[in-house]
């Protein structure tokens, strides 16, 4: 599965048109709209040194 988080409105329109293959959510990465060990990986480009408590951050990404 291909997919984009981002907590921005604006940025997911706009990288639906320019990415249209991919699934794009309008989310926050310390409350994922995902079940448990959904996934095998997990890539964050720059995404996680803007939150303040990464160790929750960490903690959603180990749960999905």
């Amino acid at each position: 599965m291909n997919l984009k988080i981002d907590i921005s409105e604006k940025s997911i329109a706009i990288a639906r048109k320019s990415n249209p293959s991919c699934n794009f959510y309008v989310g926050d990465m310390i409350k994922l709209p995902f079940k448990d060990n959904e996934f095998d990986f997990i890539f964050s480009s720059l995404a996680i040194s803007h939150v303040e408590d990464k160790d929750r951050v960490f903690k959603e990404l180990y749960r999905v």
